[in-house]
């Protein structure tokens, strides 16, 4: 409820919105509006890379928030990260990998694709052991490489040269509503 979360912001002061997905960025910009929303400090988004309109809103109707967007998911955890206000240049990037997180993107013979294609994105570590009763869909998901095991969620995206991911498409089907997956 975009109208009870801004009220809430205004008369408890709230300092941070945490793990948001888009859509309700989306319906809290214009509740927004002339109201006191000054105390908040950070703003958090996942679940969905956030479209440049809202990136463009949540930073006009929340002026002193940071918006820090973050690619991941509950297989792999945190990827990237962005911030939004002080990497403006960025685009519609989602950021670079967190320390400790290796993103790789492959074409369809599992080929590093250069720097500015198009391609596959796998992410190392991986935190999970498998699909739980699937290990169809486990072994589908994964991409081994000396040794070392790589995930996908099916994400297609590039890198530019100063190694900020963008994300392009899906190789596989999904509908996101609501920061839910939903599979057709």
């Amino acid at each position: 409820d975009a109208e009870a979360a801004i009220t809430a912001i205004e008369q408890q002061r709230a300092t941070m919105i945490g793990f948001a997905v888009p859509t309700m960025l989306d319906r809290m910009i214009p509740v927004a509006a002339g109201r006191d929303t000054g105390s908040l400090r950070s703003i958090i988004v996942a679940g969905a890379p956030l479209h440049p309109d809202t990136t463009a809103g949540v930073l006009r109707a929340f002026p002193s928030a940071e918006l820090n967007e973050f690619y991941g998911g509950t297989e792999i955890g945190l990827v990237t990260t962005i911030g939004h206000r002080a990497q403006r240049e960025r685009g519609a990037s989602v950021g670079t990998p967190l320390p400790g997180m290796d993103v790789r993107l492959l074409d369809d013979d599992n080929q590093p694709v250069p720097v500015g294609e198009i391609g596959q994105i796998y992410v190392t570590p991986v935190m999970m052991a498998g699909y739980h009763g699937r290990p169809q869909a486990t072994a589908a998901a994964t991409w081994v490489m000396d040794g070392v095991p790589w995930l996908t969620l099916g994400d297609l995206g590039r890198l530019d040269s100063r190694g900020h991911l963008h994300l392009v498409d899906r190789k596989t089907h999904m509908i996101i509503t609501g920061g839910e997956n939903v599979y057709p």
